[in-house]
């Protein structure tokens, strides 16, 4: 009923302004900034009226593959299909939506039949359903009964990416920082390091006189930035110019011609001319250029030229793009061929000063050692997927205590899972992790009361991970802040020379890894800083561990 009295009410208002004389530029007095779209939820497919059976038999398929088509446009971040479908219908779940997952806009498709036609109409949609952008596709039904799945795919995703290319704004700023700016694109919408962006100020010039939907804007230059760094679904950007002080603001959005939606409407890339010889001669002639007359001798036919391609030349695709699918390419050959289904991510090793403690049950304290160091560490990432990671660590500490001397060897891996939309509040955070991990540590200590531990450890585990640009300095840092909470133990320690069983615990551990990128050299140098606080029960007593280190952290590229 409600979007009966709208429409209603869009009628009349255009109506009037028919009688006014000027009914497509109903915006064009006073201009509506178009509003910038990250998080997108994808609408089921709206079947209006019933369906023959030409569409029926297609039905299933197109319910599936309209949602997949959207997504792997990659043009927005899409909130989970679930999420949508049980929220979208009502004014409650829509707010819902909005306030607790940021929801920017919809994506819909609605089929119909009239006569002899199936007319497919996609939209965006604002997040209270009202249009911005709608494209029809009339298909005949006697096409649609023996189209093969692949045909009518290809259909579904041309009307599904006019719409997308209609939307003016393919990146937009996120957060400022002096001349940095965070954008919202990343290498999944093909924005590279090195790609220059201009920025517009983009409002609506005219709508359409019935549905509203947007049909003309109007650009105004504010400034040219630079990408410095891209990340999968994000990028940094320096400002390189601007049309007026402070012109680049929150929100300003620029294009991207080589996104996804848009290469799909180019043209393949013209076949390479071939040049043949004829008789044995040096000589090499065109395709199409005519051979001199030659006295008649028996020779092999000469091979058939193909013929020229007539279609457009695709223009040049950037330089970065070629690389990244050239180098997808590699990596898919090289995961086909691997016997290992993870891929390494990261290398990073630590040269680090631990003092630490025992106290309670027993006691041990470790000296300052004379070099400053006295623990070594070897840190590895492995990508499982696009959501999960495992972290695998080993450290080695050896040094003297105040008696005595200590030595030992703790092993580590972990398993993350990354948490959706949680980079939202900090500009900086790149993405959260959390996850389960499991510790081996064996330390043995000499001439102490407290004579060392073995022991396995169970904990949760989370990583705050990001990048930071010191814009005075134009450095840029990344940073990864990791905290555990340790309440589960396997194992024993030494107490006063016998071997006592370790029960339950409690304490944190938390660590901060801050590291300089470097644009040419092959190692990336950082620190560390680390606390760890634990009690142990052991037997009818309480053993305690105090841990602080810092140190170097090398990052190796790869």
């Amino acid at each position: 009923m409600n979007d009966f009295l709208r429409r209603l009410f869009l009628t009349a208002l255009t109506t009037l302004s028919l009688v006014k004389g000027s009914p497509a530029k109903a915006q064009s007095q006073d201009a509506k900034a178009v509003p910038t779209i990250k998080y997108a939820g994808i609408l089921p497919v709206y079947w209006q009226g019933q369906s023959s059976q030409a569409m029926l038999r297609k039905k299933a398929f197109i319910d599936e593959h309209f949602s997949k088509i959207i997504r792997e446009s990659k043009r927005f971040a899409f909130l989970g299909d679930a999420i949508v479908q049980d929220n979208w219908s009502s004014n409650e779940g829509r707010k819902r939506l909005r306030e607790e997952f940021e929801l920017d806009g919809f994506i819909n498709l609605n089929v119909t039949e009239q006569g002899d036609l199936a007319i497919f109409t996609a939209r965006l949609l604002s997040p209270d359903l009202e249009n911005y952008i709608s494209e029809t596709e009339r298909i005949p039904l006697s096409w649609m009964n023996s189209a093969p799945s692949e045909d009518l795919s290809a259909r579904l995703k041309d009307l599904s990416y006019r719409v997308l290319n209609r939307y003016p704004i393919d990146v937009f700023v996120t957060s400022l920082q002096g001349r940095f700016l965070t954008l919202s694109a990343g290498r999944d919408q093909n924005v590279f390091e090195g790609d220059d962006l201009e920025f517009s100020e983009v409002s609506i010039k005219s709508t359409h006189p019935v549905d509203g939907s947007w049909l003309e804007f109007n650009y105004r230059i504010l400034g040219k930035a630079r990408i410095i760094e891209s990340k999968a679904q994000s990028s940094i950007a320096q400002i390189t110019s601007l049309s007026a002080e402070n012109a680049i603001r929150l929100g300003s959005g620029a294009r991207v011609e080589n996104i996804a939606s848009r290469r799909n409407f180019r043209a393949p890339p013209k076949a390479e001319e071939a040049f043949i010889t004829q008789d044995n001669s040096p000589i090499v002639r065109a395709p199409g250029q005519s051979p001199k007359p030659s006295p008649p001798v028996v020779t092999e036919t000469p091979a058939k030229a193909p013929s020229p391609n007539t279609t457009p030349t695709e223009p040049p695709m950037h330089p970065a793009a070629r690389g990244a699918m050239q180098s997808e390419e590699r990596v898919a050959e090289a995961s086909d061929s691997s016997p290992f289904p993870a891929e390494l991510k990261n290398s990073r090793f630590s040269i680090e000063n631990a003092t630490w403690s025992y106290s309670g049950a027993a006691s041990a304290t470790s000296k300052m050692p004379s070099l400053l160091v006295n623990q070594v560490g070897g840190y590895t990432e492995f990508e499982l997927d696009t959501q999960t990671t495992s972290y695998w660590d080993a450290h080695i500490a050896m040094g003297d205590t105040s008696k005595g001397s200590y030595t030992g060897v703790r092993v580590g891996a972990e398993y993350l899972m990354t948490i959706p939309s949680a980079t939202a509040l900090v500009p900086s955070l790149d993405r959260v992790l959390v996850g389960l991990r499991g510790e081996i540590a064996t330390i043995g200590i000499q001439k102490e009361s407290s004579g060392g531990m073995t022991a396995l450890h169970l904990m949760p585990v989370a990583h705050a991970q990001g990048t930071y640009h010191i814009v005075e300095m134009v450095e840029t840092l990344r940073y990864d802040l990791s905290g555990k909470v340790i309440p589960l133990n396997i194992g024993s320690a030494g107490i006063k020379g016998k071997t006592q069983s370790l029960g339950s615990s409690m304490g944190i551990d938390i660590e901060a890894q801050v590291i300089r990128q470097a644009k040419t050299q092959e190692i990336e140098w950082g620190g560390l800083i680390g606390l760890k606080n634990v009690s142990y029960t052991v037997g009818s007593k309480t053993l305690k561990e105090n841990n602080f280190r810092f140190g170097l952290v090398g990052q190796i590229k790869l």
